[in-house]
């Protein structure tokens, strides 16, 4: 029997073939292709799910002058 791993929408790219966590390699894999295991040597595709989240503020030297 092959053993599963959670690889849906992970925070790090996880080899399905033996679990390894690539959190090493985060930064490597942000495009969508193939990669090979580190640790088993499978290759295995990858699909990156971007989330984009913004935060904003005033800025200091307008906070400033409107309150002059």
């Amino acid at each position: 029997m092959t053993e599963e791993f959670d690889t849906v929408l992970t925070d790090v790219p996880i080899c399905p073939y033996c679990g390894l966590n690539h959190r090493e390699w985060y930064f490597e894999m942000t495009e969508d292709g193939s990669y090979e295991c580190a640790r088993c040597g499978e290759t295995f595709v990858v699909e990156v799910c971007h989330d984009i989240k913004f935060t904003t503020a005033k800025s200091e030297s307008k906070a400033v002058a409107s309150e002059a």
